[in-house]
């Protein structure tokens, strides 16, 4: 399910864009390796990575392919699948019905596609973006345009039929690592910590859904629409599986 890394070489060609560390120019640098996999629709914005330097930056240059990455820039490893075994219950919220959702979304093309374009970069929140979709009980699943997206949130513009009944899950990503310092509004300077806002859980009360799900850096974290953002992660309505926990299994299905 996950997608190809491609690898390929860019010869900057902007003197006036900036390295993001140890000051000068990137024109001072020659062919700079990078990593492309993920999305590139709209404007591009590419990872760069070279000794020293890491940032998103416009892709102003000629790209060309190339053979092999050195050692120390070789793509991440295929993810394992998920399983019954590494998701479990959730801390008792997955019904069986909801776990076999849960493994199909995260086993999907969709929740890569979802995770790529929200264009997570650690330490860059420049070009991070929210997206959306719900997972059925069918086992089918859609997603749900957004405009005005940052990663402090999006609006989700669903016009669709109505949810109620449906049983579906609210599937949608944080591009956030744990420990990460928000800058948006109403949270500056607070810590993210794995949990849903009150306009996740809001949106499930609106639309008569019980359940959401979110994929972060960490891992993936289930929620109820019982959820009260003031009892953190100590709430029996919200369990989080991040790999910070030692959790190996926290980041299946998905390459981040």
């Amino acid at each position: 399910m996950n997608p190809t890394l491609q690898t390929q070489a860019l010869t900057l060609t902007d003197p006036s864009l900036q390295t993001q560390s140890g000051g000068g120019s990137v024109d001072e640098v020659a062919d700079v390796i990078i990593v492309i996999g993920r999305r590139l629709a709209g404007p591009a914005v590419v990872i760069l990575r070279w000794p020293g330097i890491s940032g998103m930056l416009p892709a102003l240059g000629t790209l060309r392919e190339v053979e092999s990455l050195p050692s120390d820039l070789e793509p991440p490893q295929q993810t394992e699948e998920c399983t019954a075994e590494m998701i479990g219950d959730m801390g008792g919220i997955l019904t069986p019905e909801k776990q076999q959702m849960v493994l199909a979304y995260m086993n999907s093309q969709m929740a890569q596609n979802m995770w790529d374009e929200s264009n997570f970069a650690p330490g860059i929140n420049v070009g991070r973006e929210e997206t959306a979709g719900l997972a059925f009980p069918d086992l089918s699943m859609e997603r749900l345009p957004t405009s005005n997206s940052t990663v402090c949130g999006a609006q989700i513009d669903y016009f669709g039929p109505t949810l109620f009944d449906s049983g579906a899950i609210f599937v949608h990503t944080q591009p956030m690592m744990r420990g990460e310092i928000s800058t948006c509004e109403g949270t500056e300077g607070l810590t993210y910590g794995n949990r849903p806002s009150i306009r996740d859980v809001n949106w499930l009360i609106d639309r008569g859904l019980e359940l959401g799900l979110i994929i972060d850096a960490d891992g993936i974290t289930v929620f109820t629409e019982n959820y009260n953002p003031d009892d953190g992660l100590d709430s029996p309505e919200v369990h989080h599986k991040g790999d910070h926990e030692g959790n190996e299994d926290a980041k299946c299905g998905i390459t981040r």
